[in-house]
């Protein structure tokens, strides 16, 4: 009886929701495999199915319409810095998120994924045009879920509701956030330890930094799930290779352990998310070393984000 019961109520709607990301994601990353291009897989989906389809509140102040065009608009303009900027890689992720706090700013929005879909394909040299497209595809996929899911009652209608931003504020907050990261990026990338610089991490960083976050107040907890997620990915991926496992059927199991530990352990936090499926994407030799790399740009970025607001803690808001 008890297994009848699984699907029912608040939890079992929540349930079927994590049901629906894994299958979402899995089904990217069985495209992927067909058209036999990584480039096609775009992590940040797991994080976009964990705070548009998964949490019952509104993690992003944006309309779906937005979510759609801007998360596609960051990819695009990601693999345009990626394939034509004459900068050196280190000055393009600089434009890559600077070109993302001014969107952001602009339209008073606050869907900070964006900041991977335009930092990532410039951070692992992407040239393939089905980066965008799949980030576009994936994201109207996503939106068109949720809208499905508040029809059936799985999922709670929250109104979107345009937020009041201080253009000056907003300067501060992303111009300090720029000058910090330029520092924090100079050893990762000169000194060829670009995982710990990871989109994801960015997010984090930002996430951290602003006076509206709630996971401020757990930080080793949002640690944790980083890291964790970030060894069960690689752990996972190099064993599907070794045993011919389908990359499809690894991105399920990749997203039910992280899914499980987010519900036991943890607050769903959804950059984590989208560092266990990065292993997906990286060369195989570089597997051993990501979830080293991952938990040292974790513990700086979140340590300097939390330092930052302990000195300007009225002014960082976006």
């Amino acid at each position: 009886m008890k297994n009848l019961n699984f699907f029912e109520g608040e939890k079992g709607a929540k349930r079927i929701r994590y049901v629906i990301s894994s299958l979402i994601i899995s089904a990217m990353v069985c495209f992927a495999s067909i058209l036999d291009n990584k480039e096609a897989i775009f992590p940040e989906v797991a994080a976009l199915t964990i705070g548009w389809l998964v949490m019952d509140k509104k993690v992003w102040n944006v309309s779906t319409f937005e979510f759609i065009i801007m998360m596609t608009i960051g990819a695009f303009a990601g693999l345009f810095i990626s394939r034509y900027s004459p900068f050196h890689i280190y000055f393009s992720l600089l434009l890559a998120f600077g070109f993302v706090g001014v969107v952001l700013m602009t339209f008073r929005i606050s869907l900070l994924p964006m900041i991977s879909a335009c930092m990532l394909p410039v951070l692992l040299h992407c040239r393939s045009w089905a980066y965008p497209l799949s980030v576009f595809a994936m994201s109207a996929i996503i939106g068109a879920t949720r809208f499905l899911l508040v029809k059936k009652g799985l999922h709670m209608n929250i109104a979107y509701k345009a937020q009041q931003m201080d253009i000056y504020r907003g300067l501060f907050y992303w111009g300090l956030l720029s000058f910090v990261l330029a520092i924090l990026m100079v050893i990762p990338v000169f000194g060829e330890y670009r995982y710990c610089i990871l989109p994801p991490l960015v997010v984090t960083y930002v996430e951290f930094a602003n006076t509206k976050s709630g996971f401020r107040d757990r930080p080793f907890q949002v640690f944790t799930s980083i890291v964790a997620a970030a060894i069960i990915g690689a752990t996972s991926h190099f064993v599907g290779i070794q045993i011919g496992m389908p990359a499809a059927i690894t991105a399920i199991f990749i997203s039910t352990c992280i899914f499980f530990l987010f519900e036991r352990f943890t607050t769903p936090f959804a950059p984590a998310a989208a560092i266990g499926f990065i292993p997906l994407i990286v060369p195989q030799e570089d597997l051993l070393i990501l979830p080293l790399q991952v938990t040292i740009g974790a513990a700086i970025l979140i340590t300097v984000a939390l330092l930052l607001y302990v000195i300007y803690p009225s002014r960082l808001t976006a």
